[in-house]
């Protein structure tokens, strides 16, 4: 949930978020913590720091257990003018999602009967 954006800045919550994330170390990005680090991933995107949102997601991507930091990063990537880029994320996703999940589909039907 945002705060009332001030006159001439980002919207005081998430400019707090981003301090108190700050303070935990997600400069180290890519260290123990993926989902702290998608986070602030996140609230760089909001505040519209592009560049530094981008560099933050590539850091969580090898680490994230889910699909959702690759699709946030690849639609940050479309933002950002490189739609190519974005085309490859998003075919990656879905070869990833497709294989691993039809996998299990047709194990759980196999097991079900």
């Amino acid at each position: 949930m945002r705060r009332a954006r001030g006159q001439d800045g980002p919207p005081v919550l998430l400019a707090d978020a981003k301090q108190h994330l700050d303070a935990l170390g997600t400069e180290r990005l890519g260290g123990r913590a993926p989902e702290r680090n998608l986070l602030y991933a996140r609230t760089l995107e909001q505040l519209g720091e592009v560049d530094a949102a981008l560099v933050a997601y590539e850091a969580v991507l090898p680490r994230s257990s889910g699909e959702e930091a690759r699709c946030r990063y690849a639609g940050l990537l479309e933002k950002a003018g490189q739609p190519d880029k974005a085309k490859d994320v998003y075919r990656d996703i879905l070869r990833r999602a497709q294989s691993h999940w039809i996998n299990v589909a047709r194990q759980c039907l196999d097991r079900v009967g």
